[in-house]
């Protein structure tokens, strides 16, 4: 082989290499495969501890709130932003807020250990009798914004 052959390979490899990061194929480079510990948006969970969820949808927990160090407890309803789907499960949705706690169409809620995923037995509709266990990340959009709970609607993330 040539000296410019080799170099025209190269070439194209690297070519094709580039064009496969730009369109998503996993190739000579990392693929970007989120984790149970991927960092979304929200984060809140990075600066915030023993977190729990009422029976009425009230997230608690304790948040530090910036640079002093200082912590402090913190909430947010997420009645605000949740509703559950067709299947009983937890999703993110402002349009449809259906206060699934205080109905009564959730119940059981617990913080993994992780410190981030919710996890509740919800059913489809007030009228439903099938319950079904769910879990969602409340990183993907809760922030810790100076030691106050806010949510962030930037995330496209559903889980």
């Amino acid at each position: 082989m040539t000296e410019w052959m080799k170099k025209v390979g190269c070439l194209c490899l690297a070519f094709l290499m580039c064009l496969g990061l730009l369109i998503g194929v996993p190739g000579g480079a990392e693929a970007a495969v989120p984790s149970d510990d991927t960092e979304y948006p929200g984060g809140f969970s990075h600066t915030c501890s023993d977190t729990t969820v009422s029976d009425t949808g009230e997230l608690n927990t304790t948040c530090s709130e910036g640079a002093n160090g200082l912590s402090g407890p913190a909430g947010y309803d997420l009645n605000k932003v949740m509703t559950v789907n067709g299947q009983g499960e937890l999703v993110w949705d402002l349009a449809q807020v259906s206060a699934v706690f205080e109905n009564n169409i959730c119940k059981d809620n617990t913080i993994a250990a992780n410190g981030y995923e919710l996890i509740s037995t919800c059913r489809p509709s007030i009228f439903s009798k099938q319950w079904n266990q769910t879990s969602i990340n409340l990183d993907a959009h809760i922030v810790n914004s100076h030691g106050n709970l806010e949510y962030n609607p930037l995330s496209t993330m559903q889980t």
